[in-house]
Formats: structure tokens, C-alpha cells, sequence
């Protein structure tokens, strides 16, 4: 057997006796493997072994080409061509007298033969022969036609020479062997731009998501990617050769469809390959349709979805009082349902911060949290932006049309706070929404599917709102489904001091500085009403925070709090009214200023003066409350 790992065999027909050419020939061309035909045993199977090591061109003469060409082995043949030259330089060596040429090949004339008959003092005609056994024939058919002296390979050589015939073998000269390996060079290139091709379309298929078919003209499957191989049964290459509706009896391969394979479904897809008006077969597409779906939700966050997140999480949430524990509770147990949610609470409250909480601790809490305040937009607008519209819909529409919002809430969680302030109008198309679970934009007759939950807040009374007219009852209890009452922060005095102390280390943290709350501040903020719940006490950590000078927080950080005679009417009790410690007055001490000057008189260590400080009063002031403390028995 021939042994080469080189990708290239050029086969010569013959080697001279006694010839060192082929050594030569490997070191000249030190790409090309050289051999000789009779150096093979079993030419077919030598060419199989050597293609699996690599083999990719072969250049062999006449009939030899032919049988490499009928093996069906992915090789390139190059066949090596017989030359005038080549022919001329035989005539040189003929014996005198000698008239009559027959030159027997497997091959048509070489080209400038009839130049060469009408230049040589020679009668020279060329005979072919198809096969090795149609060889002898042929010899015969010359010598009848009166040739005197035959130039062939060695099977005709010896043919001619039981006919008692003269003859030469015809050696590959120097000029078909340059344009062989200049034709082989031609090969080469081919072949490189080819396998570059052929890795740039296969890397481009094998990275492809999609499972990819190619099929011929008669819609045999000629090639597929391996997430096609993955989707089809069989195998990649078990399909490859098979008809497509074998593999796949019920697909329609007319337009794009919808199929199931192995119990999942996909989206097909057939593209026509059309070059020059000519039909060369066609490419399929299999698409799973869940991940399409996985795919638009992708891409919605990617494109709309910036900035729509949850934030807050119920470890977020500041408060140990018993009302506020049983609205956690609640909220955590609501998390896991599906059910519309509405949030009532106060101005101020946490409702947002709590519907935040109540995503996140969800199944849909890693899908978009879109939150709009239905208060803060004209119905015109709302209306655009919760359910978006198609271009043109409107003047000063945006010519491509605008996703609205339960769109890109798709999978996730909408929040509707101040839901009180809805026009009716809109009122009965989100209706719609949550009894169909489809939104249609404006200026389009077409509906798309949405998958959301709904958490809504108010601060109003909603019932009320539905026996005067203006909330739809309907829509009420399609709302209404699981409740949640935030409290006041009035009526959870006791999370006041945890939420300052929370406000007041965000501030300094994000600030670089330390402070603290002196017991007297903490004192005046539990005996403030706080008619802006959570909000207004968070202002005011942050404004104490700014204009305090030291790093103790005291309750003359707090002057901007309103005073009890200006919002006693506010106030829900008379003992949550704030203490002013601009009000030097004499009146009696009530409970709230009790414990302010106690907690002065603690911060200050029992020094009146610093504690008059604190308190933003003068020490006159100060020591008459002292006495009036005395006289009650409660300072001794």
C-alpha cells in the first residue's frame, strides 16, 4: 500500500526503468506525494484509506482518472494530459523508414495534434480506448488501418507487440507534468476558498439557535445543524439522503406552519433557494416556541423594560409594631397567590415600597415590576401609556407606535397607585384587560395576549368612590380581590424610632457621615402626628441631618415639625401633638413636654444650661418647667 499523509497524489501511468525520477519529483514538490499505478495493489481501496488520512486530490492519466472519478470518493481528479511535445519527442526516437504513427490513448487528440501531422514527414493518427480490455481492440484496429510503428502505455505496448508491431511507451514529459501541477495548484486554491466557505456557512448554521434543514430540489435533506439534528428524529446522519416527508409525515411545507416533534412545538419555516430563475431546494427553519417567547420577553426588558424593576424586597421594610407585622404577614402570604391586590393606605405609607416587596417575593419576581401613578397623567395620556398605540393613531403619535405598559409588564406584576383617580373611561378598558387578559393599542383592531397581576393602591375611600359614581363597581371587586390595609404611622408610634434610625444611616452613609439621635429627638419624634406618615418623617431625618452642625441630632433639628397649637386639629389625639421647643409659654406641662425635658436633662447629663441648649429655650424657661416638675413629685 502507498503510504502518504499528504493531501495531494500525483500517479504517474508509468516510471522509466531504472529511473530516479521519482525521488526527484517528491523533493521538487514536497506537497505532492509521487507513485507509480503499478506501486497500488488494490487501487480503490488504497484511495479509501488514504482519503480517511486526509487525501484530497488526485492526479492520474486517462482510464486511470476515470476509475479514481467512478470510485465516488470526495476527491478532486486532475487528469494528466498527453502533449504534441510529448508526441514529438517519440518521432525523434523512430527507426528509419518507418511511415505510418499510430498513437493510442484514453484520451481525445491533444490539442496542435493536426498542426503536428501536417509538420512531421510522418502519417500519424491518434486511436482511444475507454477501458483497459477495449485496449488490445484497438491495437488491431490501428495495425489494420496500416500503422507500422505504435506509441502507447504498456497494455497497448503489448498488444502491438503479439501483432509483431513495433511500439514506445509514452512517458508523462516534463510539459505535462508542469500542467498537471499548475492545474493541480488551480485545484488547490478551489478548494481552499471552498473549505473556507463551506467553515464560514457551517459555523454561521452550527451557531445558529434555530434548527436548520437545507434540502435539495426534490426535498431530500442535504444538510442540517446540530440543533436540527437535536429536533428531528433520527440522527444527523440517518437523515441526511432521506426524503423530508419521510421524517415528518404531517408538515405542510407550503407556507409557515406550526408542528410538534417530540411533544414539543415549533414554528416552521420554508425559504425557496432561487438562483438565476432556477430552483436549487430550499432551507427550513424549526424554531421552539417557547424559547420565541423566552426570546420577546428578552427583548422587551432589554428595550422597554429599563429602569421597570423591584427594588425593595420585604427585608426592606422597617417596622416591629404589631399593625405593621400583621401587614407583612399578610403581604408574604399574598405573595405566593395570583390574585389582584389593592393597598390602602394613607399618603406617605410605604404602598409602593410594599407592592415592591410583594413582587419580589412572588413566582414573577424575576419579571419585569412596571409602576405608574394613575394621578399624575391627563386620561388622554394615561390611556396611551397603559395600553400603548400604532403609529399614527393620534397626532403627535411616534410614527412607530409605542408598547404600552401591560405589554411590558408581560409575565411580571403592574402596580396602579392612586387607582382612585382613573377616569371612568379607562376604567372600563382596564376592566376589559383583566377580565380578557388581552390589551388592544389604540388605533388597532388586533388584541395581544398579556399574562399579569395587578397590585393597585389608594388613598381614598373606594367604596365611596362607587356609591357617588365615580369608581366602576366592577372593577371595584375584580380589584378587590385580597386587601391590604397599611396603617398610619400615628398608630405605630412605636416603628417611629427604628424608621429615623434607618433614614438617619442611609443619609450619613450616602453622605460619608456619623450621627446619631439623642434620646430628646427621638422623644419629640414619637409625639409628633406625622399627618405625612413615612415620607415626612424620612424629609425630616434628612433635613436634621443636613443642618445639624455637631454630630448629635437634638430636637432643635426639628423646629420645622408643625407646632400643636397650628395642627391640633390634624393631630388624631391630643397626646400625639409634637413638642415646640420655641414655645416658652407657662401653661401647664403636658405629657409630651414631660418627656422632652427628661430626655434633655438624660442627654445633657443633669447640666441645666446644656440641656436648655438642647431644648432651643433659655435657662429662665427652663428651670419654671423644672419647678412646676417639682411641685408634681416627678423630679426631686
Amino acid at each position: 500500500m502507498v503510504a502518504t499523509g499528504k493531501q495531494i497524489l500525483f500517479i504517474l501511468p508509468y516510471a522509466r526503468p531504472g529511473s530516479v525520477e521519482l525521488d526527484e519529483l517528491n523533493r521538487t514538490y514536497r506537497d505532492i506525494h509521487f507513485c507509480a499505478l503499478s506501486s497500488f495493489t488494490n487501487l480503490r481501496e488504497e484511495l479509501r484509506a488514504l482519503h480517511a488520512e486526509g487525501l484530497a486530490i488526485v492526479a492520474a492519466r486517462g482510464i486511470t482518472a476515470q476509475q479514481v472519478k467512478r470510485f465516488g470518493f470526495d476527491l478532486s481528479v486532475v487528469e494528466i494530459p498527453l502533449t504534441v511535445l510529448d508526441i514529438y519527442r517519440k518521432l525523434r526516437e523512430l527507426p528509419a523508414g518507418t511511415k505510418n504513427i499510430a498513437v493510442c490513448t484514453s484520451q481525445v487528440e491533444p490539442i496542435g495534434f493536426d498542426m503536428l501531422k501536417d509538420l512531421s514527414p510522418f502519417s500519424i493518427r491518434c486511436y482511444d480506448s475507454k477501458t483497459i480490455a477495449d485496449i488490445p481492440q484497438t491495437i488491431q484496429a490501428a495495425v489494420a488501418d496500416g500503422a507500422e510503428y505504435v506509441f502507447a502505455g504498456p497494455e497497448g505496448c503489448a498488444a502491438a507487440g503479439q501483432l509483431r508491431i513495433p511500439s514506445s511507451i509514452m512517458y508523462v514529459g516534463p510539459e505535462s507534468l508542469e500542467q498537471t501541477v499548475r492545474a493541480i495548484r488551480q485545484v488547490q486554491t478551489a478548494i481552499e476558498i471552498e473549505v473556507t466557505r463551506n467553515g464560514f456557512y457551517r459555523a454561521v448554521l452550527d451557531s445558529s439557535s434555530e434548527g436548520i434543514v437545507t434540502l435539495d430540489s426534490n426535498d431530500v435533506i442535504t444538510s442540517l445543524n446540530p440543533v436540527a439534528a437535536r429536533i428531528l428524529p433520527g440522527g444527523s446522519d440517518a437523515l441526511i439522503g432521506q426524503a423530508i416527508s419521510r421524517v415528518l409525515p404531517a408538515l405542510c411545507l407550503q407556507s409557515e406552519d406550526i408542528v410538534t416533534i417530540k411533544d414539543c412545538h415549533y414554528l416552521l419555516g420554508r425559504t425557496p433557494v432561487v438562483v438565476g430563475g432556477k430552483s436549487f431546494g430550499a432551507i427550513l427553519t424549526l424554531q421552539e416556541i417557547s424559547l420565541i417567547q423566552k426570546k420577546e420577553k428578552e427583548i422587551r426588558q432589554k428595550i422597554y423594560l429599563k429602569g421597570h424593576c423591584a427594588r425593595y424586597r420585604f427585608s426592606d421594610m422597617v417596622g416591629a409594631s404589631p399593625a405593621m407585622r400583621t401587614v407583612i404577614d399578610k403581604a408574604r402570604v399574598f405573595a405566593d397567590a395570583e390574585a389582584n391586590i389593592l393597598i390602602h393606605g394613607d399618603t406617605g405609607t410605604g404602598k409602593e415600597l410594599l407592592a415592591q416587596s410583594i413582587h419580589n417575593g412572588s413566582p414573577r419576581s424575576n419579571e419585569p415590576f412596571v409602576a405608574i401613578n394613575c394621578a399624575a397623567l391627563p386620561a388622554n395620556i394615561l390611556e396611551s401609556e397603559l395600553f400603548g398605540y400604532v403609529g399614527g393613531a393620534f397626532t403627535g403619535a411616534r410614527k412607530e407606535g409605542k408598547i404600552g405598559l401591560f405589554e411590558m409588564a408581560h409575565k411580571g406584576t403592574i402596580f396602579l397607585d392612586e387607582i382612585s383617580e382613573i377616569d371612568v373611561a379607562n376604567q372600563g378598558r382596564l376592566l376589559r384587560v383583566i377580565q380578557e387578559k388581552t390589551v388592544m393599542k389604540l388605533g388597532s383592531d388586533m388584541v395581544t395576549p398579556v399574562d399579569i397581576r395587578i397590585i393597585a393602591a389608594t388613598n381614598k375611600n373606594l367604596p365611596d368612590l362607587v356609591d357617588q359614581g365615580l369608581f366602576r363597581n366592577d372593577l371595584y371587586y375584580r380589584l378587590n380581590v385580597l386587601t391590604l390595609d397599611i396603617p398610619p404611622l400615628v398608630q405605630r408610634k412605636t416603628d417611629i424610632a427604628a424608621l429615623a434610625r434607618h433614614f438617619l444611616a442611609q443619609f450619613c452613609g450616602e453622605q460619608k457621615q456619623q450621627k446619631h439621635l439623642t434620646r430628646s429627638a427621638i422623644a419629640t419624634l414619637e409625639n409628633y402626628h406625622w399627618p405625612g406618615n413615612v415620607r415626612e418623617l424620612q424629609n425630616a431625618i434628612e433635613r436634621a441631618c443636613i443642618i445639624s452642625r455637631g454630630a448629635d441630632i437634638g430636637p432643635e433639628d426639628f423646629d420645622n415639625l408643625a407646632g400643636p397649637e397650628r395642627d391640633r386639629g390634624n393631630a388624631p389625639q391630643p397626646e400625639t401633638a409634637s413638642f415646640n421647643p420655641r414655645d416658652t409659654g407657662d401653661k401647664g406641662l403636658k405629657t409630651w413636654e414631660t418627656e422632652a425635658l427628661l430626655a434633655a436633662l438624660e442627654d445633657a447629663h443633669g447640666d441645666r444650661q446644656k440641656a436648655a441648649r438642647i431644648l432651643g429655650i433659655s435657662r429662665t424657661t427652663l428651670w419654671r418647667k423644672l419647678k412646676q416638675l417639682e411641685k408634681t413629685g416627678i423630679l426631686s
